[in-house]
């Protein structure tokens, strides 16, 4: 129990808001969340529990968009909540679909939890790299001539 309480803080930390950087400024914490939920979600694999592959997944699914509200980033944390739920939904679909074996309902569970990891994986890209940085910059310079008529 002490373990989801440093993982509660860690996460807590990671997601308090700081002044914004020039270059977009978030992408780094995005990533560690992530790679604590992948932590989280290996520990629970090869380990005797099955919370942390629970925690792992909240992590996952709600990291990402805790970050952006964290942020005043509302629309962006809707976006990154639907890129980290569809996409793992989509790509898992494609997997059960492309499996050959028609023997049971469950026999192509495997080909699914593949199809789904490679979209987590996608979306743990997508959304340091596209979302966050999105419309992250300086505001370009504009020349501007006037008069008063």
């Amino acid at each position: 129990m002490r373990t989801l309480g440093c993982v509660v803080v860690l996460a807590a930390l990671a997601a308090r808001p700081t002044a914004a950087r020039a270059d977009g400024g978030y992408a780094e914490r995005m990533i560690a969340i992530d790679a604590t939920a992948d932590t989280l979600i290996v520990v629970g694999m090869v380990g005797d529990h099955e919370w942390p592959i629970y925690a792992g997944l909240a992590s996952y699914a709600l990291g990402g968009p805790i970050l952006h509200a964290a942020h005043d980033e509302w629309p962006r944390a809707g976006v990154s909540l639907g890129v980290r739920v569809g996409l793992p939904l989509a790509t898992g679909a494609i997997g059960d679909a492309i499996c050959v074996d028609d023997t049971g309902l469950l026999r192509c569970i495997g080909s699914a939890a593949v199809g789904a990891a490679i979209g987590m994986l996608a979306a743990q890209i997508i959304d340091p790299a596209v979302i966050v940085e999105g419309e992250a910059g300086p505001t370009p310079a504009m020349l501007s001539i006037g008069g008063t008529f």
